[in-house]
């Protein structure tokens, strides 16, 4: 896929109601706009857009050396085209340059089609939160990628 028409760019309130749609269509226990708005100006989140529309975001956080994706949402209508491999791996390579030795997140159990974009990119299963979802309730796998085993 060309990817010119594509670009990452910090969260703002301007697409909080897109980004809502799309969290509301990818989780079935989407976060809330206030949730999304708590996004806006930490410098690990960003909104995925193709030609000035959002079609997905990134939330995340990077504690000296620790990163940690909160969440990654990409409109379905967009996924399993390589669009969310692009902007994880952008958004992993952002982190490294910022000191990241590890990045961590948490992914359904049911999500089979995430923890295989997960491990493909070299992130490993760490883990295991139990009731870690809510609605429904579900277990979450752990997993982390070492950036001093993986080249970025």
């Amino acid at each position: 896929m060309n990817f010119n028409f594509f670009k990452s760019v910090p969260f703002e309130g301007s697409y909080l109601d897109k980004l809502h749609e799309i969290e509301n269509a990818c989780y079935p226990d989407p976060w809330s706009k206030a949730m999304l708005s708590d996004e806006i100006g930490e410098e690990y989140s960003e909104i995925f857009l193709y030609k000035n529309d959002p079609i997905g975001y990134i939330s995340g956080r990077l504690y000296i050396d620790e990163a940690h994706i909160l969440s990654i949402a990409i409109e379905p209508s967009w996924q399993r085209k390589g669009i969310g491999r692009k902007f994880l791996t952008d958004w992993l390579h952002k982190v490294r340059e910022d000191g990241a030795e590890r990045v961590h997140l948490e992914v359904r159990v049911s999500n089979r089609s995430a923890q295989n974009l997960y491990i493909s990119l070299g992130f490993e299963l760490t883990g295991k939160r139990v009731n870690f979802y809510d609605d429904p309730p579900e277990d979450a796998l752990l997993m982390t990628l070492d950036f001093r085993k993986n080249a970025y």
